[in-house]
């Protein structure tokens, strides 16, 4: 269930590992948890609902007579994105806490009309700022006339993380990513609506437990099928989150991972003349040079400018 002794160090007496669950969803009144071996539901009120608020993935410690949650373990990595004020309907932007305790990400997009370059840096953003391991899945590739086209511009952007043509219905094709699949390791798939998450959970697990759903015609967007995020034990150990499709990507307030991400221009900017290059029309500017040379995209640099105006303007709030 993705135990390890960073958890175990924060027990008081190794009699709690007996009260010990991990969740494996959150629902409105009840968590539904495991504790290594079967699952159950508790119900939501706890001594903690004040402070941390429990997520997918959480570790919790449990009173053994009420169920009632004594303690939440420290994580070791927290998925998060920034949601904005219109969808909370507040006055300021929150942080949203995606998935606890991941130790890698596979960022899932397709071979077609819905692959974009900006969204995939934006989801290597926040897998970078989580420090998990990240592997690309380009789905779909059966379908399309041309998939290394989207291979090769997907490259261009993914640094030294691992990039794959998929077909989530091939099961061979399935069956290579099982090294990924470590026991006792979790991960998540990360994506938008239709790209073929809960098939890949489906061939994953043998079964059908995930539904699918069509994409539109004019521009293979998918509709929401997966509705909650659940944390799911797969056969030969490990564990996989399935997510909603995420329609929005919000950076949060950390420049960790836009530096991950765009470790290259951060290089190049060290060479501009000027330390406080705007990477304009600066004389000297390594990074303008670098676009002439088309050894980068002005595509990519007005992202890389973009997200960091993000960041800074939530640093500032």
């Amino acid at each position: 269930m993705g135990w390890s002794e960073f958890f175990e160090q924060q027990l008081t007496d190794l009699n709690q590992l007996d009260h010990i669950v991990r969740i494996l969803a959150v629902r409105r009144t009840f968590l539904h948890v495991h504790n290594g071996e079967k699952s159950f539901e508790i119900h939501y009120k706890y001594s903690l609902r004040k402070q941390k608020h429990p997520v997918v993935g959480d570790w919790l410690l449990l009173d053994p007579t009420s169920s009632v949650v004594l303690q939440l373990l420290n994580r070791k990595s927290l998925l998060q994105r920034r949601v904005s004020a219109r969808r909370q309907n507040t006055h300021s932007t929150t942080v949203e806490d995606i998935l606890a305790n991941a130790d890698g990400a596979f960022i899932v997009s397709s071979c077609n009309e819905e692959f974009n370059e900006s969204r995939l840096e934006r989801y290597l953003v926040l897998c970078h700022a989580a420090d998990i391991d990240i592997t690309i899945l380009l789905t779909k590739a059966d379908l399309s006339s041309d998939p290394d086209s989207f291979y090769e511009r997907t490259k261009v952007i993914a640094g030294s993380v691992d990039v794959h043509l998929f077909n989530a219905l091939d099961t061979a094709q399935t069956q290579k990513l099982w090294p990924y699949f470590k026991p006792n390791r979790t991960f998540t798939l990360l994506g938008s609506s239709g790209v073929g998450k809960s098939t890949l959970i489906n061939s994953l697990t043998g079964t059908t437990r995930q539904r699918t759903g069509s994409v539109r015609a004019t521009d293979q967007r998918g509709r929401h099928v997966t509705t909650e995020r659940t944390l799911i034990p797969l056969r030969d150990g490990g564990l996989v989150a399935d997510m909603p499709g995420l329609r929005a990507v919000g950076i949060i307030p950390t420049e960790r991972g836009i530096e991950r991400c765009f470790a290259e221009l951060e290089t190049m900017a060290t060479k501009c003349r000027y330390s406080n290059c705007r990477h304009g029309s600066e004389p000297g500017c390594n990074i303008q040079k670098a676009i002439k040379s088309n050894a980068l995209s002005r595509r990519r640099l007005r992202n890389y400018q973009k997200l960091l105006l993000e960041c800074e303007a939530e640093f500032l709030q």
